[in-house]
């Protein structure tokens, strides 16, 4: 599957567009096929997205909760999930939680997870992306907000992706005149310098537990940044610290640095410029 673009939060209107056949969505869908899961306790909602899905050729598998979607997670290989935010038992955001931290065997950290939830205020959308769900789908459902949804994902290339948007990610964080903006980027080129003090430290001491701590950390940071290739990146590291695995660890600090650099960059032509 392509890789991801930074997250598209909110979710597409289609208020003025006219619907979407079941023919037309399949016959648009590029990636037919994906193994999807669909976690949603609300059975109209489930039934109506897994048709949708159904419809656009692909192969959906339902939860009715939070502790069902982490056993069918362990067993099958998804291309992709949704996640309702409100389910019995674990909720979306708990499931989430457990998929990028590694806890769920055969589950790679950087699954693509789409919230599903009736709820829409700006502090959920920010918490959401914080917590590294890709994108954002609110209730009532539309077929066409699916569609465009895994569209915006599967269609994306890696390559395509920019290190990172920050007139998007400000317009999610900030609603002034810049001055809390530009705060948040000076606290993340400290932390990005600190990791990089702290990775060294901690892969010539063996240390795991501390790079684990820094990558995961980084992470959030990134995502909140909208910076998806070093979101990744940091994942992957972090991946690598769950096993002790300090030789795979070393290798997986390149690609963060590498994704690293631009988005530092970025960072600061901005202040410069602001």
């Amino acid at each position: 599957m392509a890789a991801l673009p930074a997250r598209h939060m909110r979710p597409e209107s289609d208020t003025d567009a006219p619907p979407l056949s079941g023919q037309a969505l399949a016959q648009a869908s590029r990636d037919p096929g994906l193994r999807i899961l669909v976690a949603e306790d609300n059975p109209v909602h489930r039934a109506y997205l897994l048709q949708t899905l159904i419809d656009l050729g692909h192969r959906p598998e339902a939860a009715v909760n939070g502790m069902e979607a982490v056993k069918l997670l362990s067993s099958i290989d998804f291309d992709l999930a949704f996640l309702d935010l409100r389910m019995p038992v674990l909720n979306g955001e708990e499931v989430l939680r457990s998929i990028r931290d590694g806890f769920i065997a055969r589950v790679d950290p950087a699954l693509p997870v789409v919230a599903v939830t009736a709820q829409c205020e700006r502090g959920l959308r920010v918490r959401m992306s914080a917590a590294g769900f890709d994108a954002f789908i609110g209730k009532p459902l539309r077929r066409s907000d699916v569609f465009q949804t895994l569209k915006t994902l599967v269609d994306q290339d890696r390559h395509d992706t920019p290190a990172v948007d920050l007139p998007a990610a400000r317009s999610w964080l900030c609603n002034d005149d810049g001055t809390v903006f530009k705060r948040i980027l000076n606290i993340f080129l400290e932390q990005a310098t600190g990791f990089l003090n702290l990775a060294s430290a901690a892969l010539a001491a063996g240390d795991t537990d501390t790079l684990r701590f820094g990558s995961h950390s980084l992470a959030n940071s990134a995502g909140m940044l909208q910076a998806e290739r070093l979101r990744l990146a940091c994942l992957a590291l972090e991946k690598t610290t769950r096993v002790d695995d300090i030789e795979a660890a070393r290798q997986a600090l390149a690609p963060v640095k590498q994704e690293l650099a631009p988005v530092t960059a970025a960072v600061r032509s901005y202040l410069e410029r602001c």
